[in-house]
């Protein structure tokens, strides 16, 4: 009987669990991290003290409660965080569009002439996006230098077999 009842209430918080889950994720690899603990603690605080007070109150089914809080608190900090992390982003893309619109209209007084070349333009827009995204470079080398580095740092194999 309790083991049913138990499963019922917990079942409740099923979504929590993989919404908490995702967002764990998200946070983790958008370098998170102390959004990702403060989460697992408070759930860790709310659990507990769920725990204290509805185990006195409804025994088994007073715990099962409150671990169900306990998700559900999780995944509401997680889901904050990852709704302000998408804002930042979406600023971030309105910014660089303006910045684009700016930088790609030629001056009224010189139609001709001083407007930037496909190059300049080219070279302006990878400019900014390597400033964009500079903050995910404390890893290390992307992983198109890699390969790049490897390529140059092997020799050819076609090259090795003709030196024989």
């Amino acid at each position: 009987k309790y083991a049913t009842q138990y499963t019922c209430i917990r079942a409740t918080a099923l979504t929590a669990a993989i919404l908490s889950l995702t967002g764990q994720a998200v946070c983790l690899v958008t370098f998170q991290t102390p959004t990702a603990v403060r989460a697992m603690f408070t759930a860790f605080g709310v659990n507990a003290l769920g725990n204290i007070i509805l185990t006195r109150l409804w025994g088994l089914p007073g715990a099962a409660w409150a671990t169900v809080g306990a998700s559900w608190t999780s995944c509401g900090i997680l889901l904050r965080a990852i709704q302000r992390q998408m804002r930042e982003w979406k600023e971030l893309e309105q910014t660089q569009q303006r910045q684009m619109e700016q930088s790609n209209v030629a001056p009224a007084s010189s139609p001709q002439g001083d407007s930037p070349t496909t190059t300049e333009i080219a070279e302006g827009i990878t400019s900014r996006e390597e400033d964009a995204f500079s903050q995910f470079d404390i890893i290390g080398p992307s992983a198109m230098e890699q390969v790049q580095l490897q390529k140059t740092s092997q020799p050819d194999a076609s090259s090795a077999t003709r030196e024989e």
